[in-house]
């Protein structure tokens, strides 16, 4: 089996992390964590990522707090 995680980036991502960034984060978080999102990929591009690599049986999910999972098992 196969498991990775990666960030979401959606526009609720992106506004969230920039909000939390701005209240609480020192000036390495207020640059780096939106960049993070901003180079994050979305659920098509990860399932497409996938995919292109012949890894069909993987499939893209949303996890809780603006995460993805890109999991399976071959068969």
């Amino acid at each position: 089996g196969v498991i990775v995680g990666d960030l979401a980036r959606n526009t609720a991502s992106c506004w969230a992390v920039r909000l939390r960034a701005i209240l609480k984060g020192n000036h390495v978080v207020r640059h780096d964590a939106p960049l993070s999102v901003q180079r994050a990929f979305t659920q098509a591009e990860l399932q497409a990522f996938a995919h292109a690599a012949g890894l069909h049986y993987l499939r893209a999910r949303k996890a809780p707090w603006f995460r993805l999972a890109l999991a399976g098992e071959k068969p």
